[in-house]
């Protein structure tokens, strides 16, 4: 093949390239079979205005003329003068005119005219082809360049290639083997035109094969002859005919006489492989070491792609297929193999079709999205400007009144079902996208975030069922992106104020009915940091000498890195019947089935003390009798009564007060009792009197105070865990018969995390913490001896006017860090 600049290095810009049966070297063998008669010295003579030389190889030269009798410009394959009188170089140059000539396919070039130059040169002229060489154009897109890449994407080229199998299958029914099928011999022109050239060693099947060189044994391989200047990778003159990288084996072998159709399928394969790799199934230093692959090296792998796409199984299939060594193995015809590539392509094509309304899909669901979140904002600024509105709002108010607040909550009931409705579309959207394409990143991502999101928001409001749900949802779409986050892990980093202290880290585990650390758990010292856990709750147990042992219940959310600091302290610092609630972050509310619950929030508060159990009966009758010495009437008023002003308990005796062996209804009544019938102000007064006897602030308890130290981190139901008995706690059903008060601390079972009792039945306690009825309202929390299951619920919340005074009232008092 010519040696100088063919086709294949043409720009794509329209300027002619062509190519011919000359353009680069080969490797052939010499062959002594029947030879075409010769052109006669008065033969044909091929009638064209020669414009210029086009390319130059070892057999002859590519010339460009001009046709005077039809006005066309063709192109000229001229014989070397030196070779006009090498017999089979001669008949090679005739029988590859004439086996092109009659092969009238329209991916072949045509042949216009076979005879001689006015100079007397053989020649034979041909359509002149413009265009690229397969091989340069994969080279660019193996290069990146962007613009071959958007030209040529894989279904195009696959498309070339059902063009060059067919033409291939065209002269197999017309009998003919090319024998050097390549990427370099099939040219692509601008315009969708698509020839397979250099049918120089085309042979018709049947002939028979004589070699002029040395015979090959049945065991071995062919030898190789070059002529002086060939290169790897062309066509020369020698035992062996074709391009190695791209022969079969048993061309490869010189076994002539087995090459059939098949034969060819193997090189059509080659130029599939390189058309996805980027390069030829084999390639060694020299021809013949890539012979030797060829015919005995391992099999070819597609490891690499030629444009960045990743490789198909199907197609990889395909390839190796018609890479087969045996023959047998291999597609019986090129047309079986166009169809095999065919089906691929149809299917890609309707990939492609579903591809494109999969993303039509998702932007319509991302625009629908974004209105949804929208939505969300404005429904939020309305619930704030109702929850204003209704705060100003007296219940007793007239209808008049109340009109405005009506219409924005018809307003957010539209706003929600309108929200509702376009996330069910945005949704719809989405799902109908990976109905089209299973694999489309985007739609899966899309859902596996929305369905994370409500897995997540499940997960915290504690409903079991729907994250259940939502968790295969997520496991379905989210291709192990969430997956770190699916496992549940945590960290937890602790700090203690001195350091040195020994820490255990034990996970809370329902047994017996109850939350309780495990037995056995993480030890070491302070500082800890970043111990790796699983997400849930665990009791952090710190000791130091000098120091009370600390109980911090700790709960780590999922993909957390907690961190906290625990300042440690003596036991003067924080008095014998007190415990010590770090500071540090708890779930507080979230309970559906608790009275008034707060919605499900995470709080940190800073340290506290609060009292191990609530004020008794005679820690606060030491406050009245001392009241009493200076104004007895004030301390008649805060005595524990039945009414605001009336039905007192409690006697007087000269100026002092006593608590009853039996009050007036035959009930017992005894110092350890928790007091009760007292109101909030009554309270206060006595926290204001502590103060100043102790000299330390005590106070009331905030709610969220109080239901930090009674449910610790995890937002348990109760101080003990999540289920209930009416025996772990003092409250109407805990003994037969008619409830009757008992001595504060008697129920171990009720007992929190930081060792603070009697928070779910005994007594009920005042909090300063308003209550949404008004300012003379107050927040009431935990249950009491006389009333049912319902208030032993940490979260539950009740209100009272701060005056009112009830059997089922005492407090507890606090005191902050």
């Amino acid at each position: 093949m010519a040696q100088g600049r063919g086709q294949g290095d043409e720009p794509d810009d329209g300027r002619t390239m062509v190519h011919s049966p000359t353009t680069s070297p080969s490797l052939i063998a010499s062959t002594s079979g029947p030879l075409d008669a010769e052109l006669g010295a008065a033969g044909p003579r091929v009638d064209v205005q020669v414009q210029g030389q086009l390319a130059e190889g070892g057999m002859g030269r590519i010339l460009l003329a001009h046709d005077p009798a039809i006005g066309r410009t063709v192109a000229v394959k001229v014989m070397h003068a030196e070779l006009a009188n090498d017999a089979e170089i001669k008949a090679r140059f005739l029988a590859e005119a004439r086996i092109t000539g009659r092969l009238e396919h329209p991916n072949i070039v045509p042949v216009h005219a076979l005879g001689y130059l006015p100079d007397g040169s053989a020649a034979f002229a041909m359509k002149r082809v413009r265009g690229q060489a397969l091989s340069t154009i994969i080279a660019r897109v193996k290069a990146g360049d962007p613009e071959a890449r958007r030209e040529h994407s894989r279904l195009r080229l696959l498309g070339v290639f059902q063009q060059v199998c067919m033409a291939v299958h065209f002269a197999h029914v017309n009998g003919i083997l090319h024998r050097d099928i390549k990427p370099a011999n099939v040219m692509v022109g601008p315009f969708g035109e698509v020839f397979v050239m250099d049918w120089g060693i085309a042979k018709v099947m049947g002939e028979p094969v004589a070699e002029r060189g040395p015979q090959d044994g049945p065991d071995e391989r062919a030898s190789f002859h070059g002529r002086p200047g060939s290169i790897a990778g062309g066509t020369s003159v020698g035992a062996v005919l074709g391009t190695p990288e791209y022969m079969s084996p048993e061309q490869a072998m010189g076994r002539h006489d087995q090459l059939d159709a098949r034969s060819d399928v193997y090189s059509l394969g080659a130029t599939l492989f390189e058309m996805l790799t980027g390069r030829p199934p084999f390639q060694g230093v020299t021809p013949m070491e890539t012979i030797a692959w060829v015919v005995a090296g391992p099999d070819p792998v597609l490891d690499t792609s030629a444009d960045g796409e990743p490789l198909t199984p199907d197609l990889e299939a395909m390839c190796l297929r018609a890479l087969a060594r045996r023959k047998e193995e291999r597609y019986a015809s090129a047309r079986d193999f166009y169809l095999a590539i065919e089906a691929f392509v149809t299917g890609a094509v309707e990939r492609e079709r579903r591809s494109r309304e999969a993303a039509e899909h998702v932007a319509l669901a991302e625009r629908l999205l974004d209105e949804h979140a929208s939505l969300q904002g404005t429904i939020g600024g309305r619930r704030r400007a109702a929850a204003e509105l209704r705060q100003a709002i007296a219940p007793q108010e007239p209808l008049a009144r109340k009109a405005a607040l009506w219409l924005i909550d018809d307003d957010v009931a539209r706003l929600e079902q309108e929200a509702a409705q376009t996330l069910n579309t945005a949704l719809g959207h989405l799902r109908h996208a990976v109905e089209l394409r299973p694999d489309h990143a985007a739609a899966r991502r899309a859902l596996a975030d929305w369905y994370w999101t409500r897995f997540l928001d499940a997960e915290w409001r504690g409903r079991v069922d729907e994250a259940y749900f939502y968790r295969q949802l997520v496991e379905e779409y989210h291709d192990g992106r969430l997956a770190a986050l699916l496992e549940g892990s945590a960290r937890l980093s602790l700090d203690t104020v001195p350091a040195g202290a020994r820490v255990a880290v034990r996970r809370y585990v329902d047994a017996d009915y109850r939350l309780r650390p495990a037995a056995e758990g993480w030890v070491g010292t302070s500082p800890v940091r970043e111990l790796g856990l699983h997400m849930g709750g665990y009791l952090v147990s710190v000791e130091r000498p000098g120091s009370r042992a600390v109980r911090v219940p700790v709960f780590l959310r999922r993909a957390e890195h907690a961190r906290l600091t625990v300042p440690l302290l003596p036991d003067e610092a924080i008095g014998a019947d007190f415990a010590y609630v770090p500071p540090g972050g708890f779930i507080a509310g979230g309970d559906p089935l608790a009275e008034k619950s707060l919605a499900k929030t995470w709080v940190h508060l800073d340290g506290f003390v609060i009292g191990r159990t609530s004020i008794t009966c005679g820690e606060y009758l030491s406050f009245i009798n001392e009241l009493a010495r200076a104004d007895l009437d004030q301390a008649r008023r805060r005595t524990p009564r039945t009414g605001r002003e009336a039905g007192y308990y409690w006697p007087c005796v000269g100026d002092q007060f006593e608590i009853p062996e039996r009050d007036k209804d035959g009930d017992a009544w005894r110092p350890d009792y928790p007091v009760f019938g007292v109101s909030f102000d009554d309270a206060l007064a006595y926290c204001a009197w502590r103060a100043a006897r102790d000299c330390l602030p005590w106070r009331l308890p905030t709610e969220l105070e109080w239901e930090k130290a009674a449910r610790g981190a995890d937002g348990r139901l109760y101080p003990w865990g999540d289920r209930f008995d009416p025996t772990f706690a003092k409250m109407r059903h805990t003994r037969p018969g008619r409830p009757q008060p008992e001595p504060v601390g008697a129920f171990p079972s009720d007992e929190s995390p930081y060792g603070v009792r009697d928070m779910a039945g005994t007594i009920r306690n005042w909090c300063d913490s308003r209550w949404p009825a008004g300012e003379q309202y107050r927040v009431i929390k935990g249950g009491a001896w006389n009333l049912p299951e319902e208030g032993c619920r940490a979260a539950a919340r009740f209100g009272h006017s701060r005056g009112m005074v009830l059997s089922s009232i005492g407090f507890r008092i606090v005191r902050s860090l």
